[in-house]
This record gives structure tokens, sequence and C-alpha cells, in this order.
């Protein structure tokens, strides 16, 4: 297989993993017993939390190469690993505080008990 045979053998198997995920999410798992449904949330955040720190890391090595190697793929290693660290970043800010609001039943009022 070539090299782009192989890509888009990957792209493949990655757009039916985005089809496939979602179902599998919302129809085929069950509710957890004590959060029910809002669990759910979790097997968008956990992941996209794990993305991030690994999208860091990748920047981190990427930033080493070029700035003590002077690799200049390290560069953009490290531009395009920034870029996924921000999105996967965002998306963890996003989905923690959806799930924390909803189980902890917090109203943001401001009153403690």
């Amino acid at each position: 297989m070539t090299k782009c045979g192989a890509f888009y053998g990957l792209l493949l198997i990655v757009t039916a993993g985005f089809f496939l995920a979602p179902y599998l999410i919302f129809f085929v798992a069950p509710p957890e017993p004590v959060q029910g449904f809002i669990q759910k949330i979790f097997y968008f955040h956990v992941p996209c939390a794990w993305s991030m720190f690994l999208a860091a890391l990748v920047c981190a090595v990427g930033s080493v190469a070029y700035l003590f190697c002077g690799r200049w793929w390290g560069d953009a290693l490290c531009s395009a690993a920034a870029e996924l660290t921000v999105i996967f970043g965002l998306l963890v800010i996003a989905t923690g505080p959806l799930w924390a609001k909803i189980a902890w039943g917090n109203t943001g009022s401001g009153t403690s008990v």
C-alpha cells in the first residue's frame, strides 16, 4: 500500500469512527445508575482532555527540536500541536462545567449552604 493509500485508508476509518461513536454513546451504552444520562458527557470530556495533554506534549517536543537543534520541522510540529491544544482545551473547558452544573445542581446564585 502506498503512502497515499494508507492515508485514505486511515481517513476512512476515522470518518467511520466519527459517525459510529455518537451512535454507540447515545443509543448503545446504558446510562450510569447514579448520574444517569448526564454521565455520557465524560465520553467526550475525557478523550478531549487526553488529546489536549498529548498535543501539549507534542508541542513541547517540537519546541525543543526547533529551539535547541534548529530543526525546521520542529517549528511546524509545534505550530500544529499548539492549534490542537487550544481546540481540545476549549472543548474540555466547555464540557467540564456543563457536566458539573447538572451533576452538582449548582444554580450559580452565589449563596452557600
